[in-house]
């Protein structure tokens, strides 16, 4: 490759944007206090399809007016109220806090209160894996279209939350598996949620086949994502290889990959994408996206790969590293370009040498200038 087509491939280093930060508007209970007992056989218990309002009376507090003689509803009520009333649910066994979820909107028709209960319910699911008549009983939830897309969608929510293979399997039964199309090609979305930063060792052979076959754009999306947040190395070469794809050959595969990539900040994927910068020519599609990709990781391991696969530049990559080191956002990289200076680390160019040394100057002046200037 010649040195204009290494300036090219590495101006796209300084494209990468911010990290996509996650939250839900409901807190989760801790799971210190969710006393969760045994689903085999509980306290309460509903074997019906259809549940029964709960036996336990609804607290005092979640009874009162909100000033129009009606339920006071959890958006009327402060934190601590909502999170009081919550704790004593977390208290119950599964099938006992699934009956209070159907009862917040089904009795009290407190969508905010039925949202909370959906996140004591993911808690209950992590703390010990429900039986296969409660699953069942999940599985016959979802598809009933008698329950609103809210409060359906809401339990398949609570399962991809649990980061557990129990809860994979349950999304993925959601979105590829059960009956009905409609609800299907609701739940794909789903899936993005799942990966757990390198936790999810069993996921991988769960979504990767789909990433593979699946021609639906939705699909692709979210597995894209999932494959993202997991970071397997499998995975990770996968995206690298469809978002490294010809020119002719950019498809929605390609686009998602490549999307994904810039969704990554999680230490476990460094390992593979270390690999690739080690394995693919300098200046190539694949060792552009995985410098891109670790550039955005930024932590420790990350920079040292970024900074030994610098020794083998030619000096045409001299001024973008120069910008790159400038603008850097990670002192983690600043620190290993640094150590990279001394004598015995070898270069092919010392033209690159002459880059970190001044790159990593200008960091320290120009944050040397901000914390003055503050």
């Amino acid at each position: 490759m010649n040195n204009n087509s290494n300036l090219t491939l590495l101006t796209a280093i300084f494209l990468v944007g911010g990290t996509l930060l996650w939250w839900s508007n409901w807190p989760a209970p801790s799971p210190r206090n969710a006393k969760v007992a045994s689903d085999d056989q509980p306290t309460t218990r509903t074997d019906s399809a259809s549940p029964q309002p709960a036996t336990e009376p609804v607290s005092k507090a979640n009874t009162s007016d909100n000033g129009a003689g009606q339920h006071r509803k959890f958006q009327y009520m402060p934190a601590r109220e909502r999170n009081e009333i919550l704790d004593e649910i977390a208290k119950l066994d599964i099938y006992q806090i699934f009956q209070h979820y159907i009862d917040a909107n089904k009795i009290e028709k407190d969508i905010g209160k039925q949202s909370g209960i959906a996140n004591i319910l993911t808690v209950a699911l992590t703390e010990k894996e429900p039986s296969p008549e409660f699953i069942e009983k999940m599985h016959q939830f979802v598809i009933d279209r008698s329950y609103t897309d809210l409060e359906r969608g809401l339990i398949v929510g609570a399962f991809a939350g649990t980061q557990t293979k129990v809860g994979a399997e349950f999304v993925l039964w959601s979105a590829t598996i059960q009956p009905d199309q409609d609800i299907r090609s609701s739940n794909i979305s789903f899936i993005e949620q799942l990966g757990g930063g390198g936790s999810q060792k069993y996921l991988p052979a769960m979504i990767e086949p789909l990433w593979r076959e699946s021609k639906d754009p939705k699909m692709l999306k979210s597995v894209a994502r999932a494959m993202a947040r997991e970071g397997a190395p499998s995975s990770i070469e996968l995206l690298l290889q469809a978002a490294s794809a010809p020119d002719d050959q950019h498809d929605d595969r390609w686009d998602y990959a490549g999307w994904a990539l810039t969704k990554i900040s999680s230490p476990y994927a460094v390992p593979p994408l270390a690999d690739a910068l080690k394995k693919s020519p300098f200046g190539s599609t694949k060792h552009t996206l995985a410098f891109i990709t670790l550039t955005q990781i930024g932590d420790e391991t990350a920079a040292q790969a970024l900074v030994a696969s610098l020794q083998t530049a030619d000096e045409s990559a001299a001024p973008m590293i120069l910008s790159w080191l400038t603008d850097s956002q990670s002192s983690e990289i600043i620190d290993a370009a640094e150590a990279a200076l001394a004598a015995k680390v070898p270069f092919n160019s010392e033209k690159i040498r002459e880059a970190l040394s001044a790159g990593t100057a200008a960091y320290r002046a120009k944050w040397k200038a901000i914390s003055r200037d503050k």
